[in-house]
C-alpha cells in the first residue's frame, strides 16, 4: 500500500495515539520524543530507524511535467515513438 507524505503523516499520528502518546512511541521505536514531534509537525522527514521500527521504506518517483526538449529531434522523436 503506498501512502502520501500527508497520508503517512496520518497513519503515524493514529499509531502515536494508539501507543499511548509521542513518549511512549518515542521510547517504543528507539527516537528521541523531540524528533518524533518535529516528524508529526512535518519539520522533518522520517529517517530509517523510524521507518524500518514500524516497517516501512520511503520511495521516491519522478514524472515528467512536460515533453522531452533536452534532446536533439531525431532522438526526441525516436523516444516518443518508442512509448
Amino acid at each position: 500500500m503506498n501512502m502520501s507524505p500527508a497520508e503517512f503523516l496520518e497513519y503515524l499520528s493514529k499509531e502515536v495515539a494508539a501507543a499511548g502518546g509521542q513518549t511512549l512511541y518515542a521510547v517504543h521505536v528507539g527516537i528521541s520524543k523531540q524528533y518524533l514531534n518535529d516528524i508529526l509537525k512535518g519539520r522533518k522527514e522520517p529517517g530509517m530507524k523510524l521507518l524500518k521500527a514500524i516497517g516501512f521504506k520511503k520511495i521516491v518517483t519522478y514524472e515528467p511535467t512536460r515533453g522531452i526538449t533536452l534532446l536533439a529531434p531525431d532522438a526526441a522523436k525516436a523516444a516518443a515513438e518508442s512509448s
